[in-house]
């Protein structure tokens, strides 16, 4: 096993979206989150410091939608299930809108 985990964490993917970064919300919000979910990705998660929120998009069908979604505000944990065991991602930290 490598210092990125083994084949199945290569499975997972999160974007963090920069506020008046390259891109836009549509592509880094839908098109994506469909093409992850089409390629049957279990984990799609999506960091908004624009909303102050995550997006975990789980549960991916072939159709391009993920049929489970939760929304955790930034100052909650993060929790990500990853086959048997989970990782907690402190968000108190992350960048916060100011409107």
């Amino acid at each position: 096993m490598s210092a990125y985990g083994g084949p199945d964490d290569a499975a997972r993917h999160g974007y963090a979206q920069r506020p008046g970064g390259v891109g836009t919300r549509d592509d880094d919000f839908e098109k994506k989150r469909r093409m992850y979910a089409e390629c049957a990705i279990p984990l799609y998660v999506i960091i908004d410091p624009a909303e102050n929120v995550c997006t975990v998009h789980s549960r991916p069908a072939r159709t391009g939608a993920c049929t489970e979604q939760a929304t955790i505000p930034f100052g909650e944990d993060l929790v990500l299930p990853l086959e048997g065991r989970e990782i907690v991602v402190k968000t108190d930290g992350f960048p916060r809108s100011e409107s």
